[in-house]
Parts: C-alpha cells; structure tokens; sequence
C-alpha cells in the first residue's frame, strides 16, 4: 500500500471513528523499507493524531508502544533516535502550546537481566548511549514545560512529610501498593 493512499484513507478517520466509539486506535504498522517514507509518514501520523484530539475529539492523546526493531534490516541508532525525536519534539511543542499531547511511551526499557525478553526494541538504561540521552532529555524537558499544568487532586496533600516524597512513592503509597 503506498503512503498517500494510506495517509489519506484511513490514518484521520480510522483514529477519529475508534476514538468517537470509545474504542482504543492502536494505532499502525508501516511496512515501507525506506527509512525516509517512515520518519515522513510518522510525522504527519503523530501531528494528524494531536490535531485530531484537540479540535475533534477534545480529548488528551498518549503515543504508547513505538519504536523501532534492532532486528530489522536498515536499522541505526541515529535512525531510531531521529524516530523517537519525531514524537518527542511533537508531543513538546503540543505541551508548550498547551495542546492535546499528554506525553509518549516508547516500547521498551528494560534491565539488564531481562535481555532475552528483548524484542529487538529493548533499550537497556543501564548502559549508556544517545537513546537514553535523549529519553532522558525529553522526561527533563517535559516537566519543565509542564509546571502546574499537570496535577491530580487525588494525590494532592498537606502533609508536610509527604510534599517531600518523591511523586511516584506518593502516587504508590495512596493506591495501597507501597508500604
């Protein structure tokens, strides 16, 4: 199936028709080889998806489970680092302009001793390279765009103690799963 065709049937529509149905888009699988055609069709993938979201379906949308495989032919850092960043520098500029991106989740950290789950997109944080550079540059970047914006009144609390815990053990310690 050629881009074009793709992009211009079924990438708003089918996104828009799941979303109004309350049924999860679980987005797409490109099958093009050449790297070029895929960082060009998740651009417009990413932007139509958080065009969509705020002026359709006023809704929040999070980019979950993307990545690209090692074990795919072609494959390069740099290549995987300039995917990542397509939705990372979109998910940003959606924040800074207070837009309908809530954030991305690439498939998959994992640690050292879970490498035969790798899957081909495993990325290990334990071992330094410019892909966890820049995961971490975008957790950094987000939060400061962020500020107040984001908050949950759920854990929100006047407890002196507990504003110095770390937001994740709060969030852990009021659903009862850390002790």
């Amino acid at each position: 199936m050629k881009i074009s065709a793709f992009l211009s049937c079924t990438f708003s529509d089918m996104f828009i028709t799941l979303s109004l149905n309350k049924i999860c888009d679980f987005g797409c699988r490109l099958s093009s080889q050449d790297p070029s055609e895929k960082l060009q069709f998740l651009h417009k993938w990413v932007l139509a998806h958080i065009q969509h979201s705020a002026e359709i379906l006023n809704q929040p949308v999070i980019f979950t489970e993307f990545g690209l495989s090692d074990q795919k032919s072609g494959f390069s850092i740099q290549l995987r680092n300039e995917f990542n960043n397509i939705v990372y520098d979109q998910v940003y500029s959606s924040v800074l302009e207070g837009g309908a991106a809530g954030g991305a989740l690439f498939w998959q950290f994992l640690h050292e001793e879970m490498a035969d789950w790798n899957d081909g997109f495993g990325i290990f944080p334990t071992e330094p390279s410019s892909t966890t550079e820049l995961i971490a540059a975008q957790s950094v970047r987000l939060k400061s765009a962020s500020g107040a914006r984001f908050t949950c009144p759920a854990i929100e609390t006047t407890n002196t103690e507990e504003k110095h815990e770390h937001n994740i053990t709060r969030i852990l310690k009021r659903l009862h799963l850390w002790k």
